[in-house]
């Protein structure tokens, strides 16, 4: 009989040295057993058998993209007007948006929104925004969002808008 058949195989088993490992428990050795398969083809097929994974060792991919949102989460979201608050005063220093840019790292466009937030948003938003403690409702007070209601314009509108965004987006009656 061949290699392939059942005798075979158990004499392949027998003999060490031969390119077959043998498994003790908890050894990272694979098992290599040649398998005749005669559906498919004449001769032996080599079955790699591993007795662990890569993820229960700590090898497996690791999801940059959710490390990255735990770290963000742990740190909490920034109070856009204590930057801006920064920005203001690095201004006073430095004397133009391109110096107090390169000082923090970041883009002149930057910079600038942030001090158009303390600009042109009413002191009493203002305060309020920077006396804000809950993260659900300090993730909505975004650079973004309140650069927004800045540009509006119109105080009464700014208030309104305002309003809006401290609520949320409203809850919908259908689950």
């Amino acid at each position: 009989m061949g290699e392939g058949t059942a005798r075979g195989r158990a004499s392949a088993s027998k003999r060490k040295g031969r390119g077959e490992f043998s498994h003790r428990p908890g050894s990272a050795q694979a098992f290599l057993l040649p398998i005749h398969d005669s559906s498919r083809t004449k001769g032996l097929t080599l079955s790699v058998v591993w007795p662990w994974t890569a993820e229960g060792i700590g090898w497996g991919r690791v999801n940059q993209r959710r490390l990255r949102t735990a770290q963000r989460h742990q740190l909490g979201w920034p109070n856009p007007i204590t930057r801006a608050r920064i920005c203001q005063q690095a201004l006073v220093v430095e004397g133009s948006y391109g110096k107090v840019a390169k000082r923090f790292g970041v883009t002149r466009e930057e910079v600038c929104h942030y001090v158009t937030l303390v600009r042109r948003l009413p002191a009493d938003l203002v305060a309020v925004v920077e006396a804000e403690q809950s993260q659900q409702v300090g993730r909505r007070l975004s650079l973004r969002a309140l650069l927004g209601i800045a540009r509006l314009g119109d105080t009464v509108r700014q208030r309104a808008a305002f309003g809006k965004l401290v609520r949320g987006p409203p809850r919908s009656a259908v689950a």
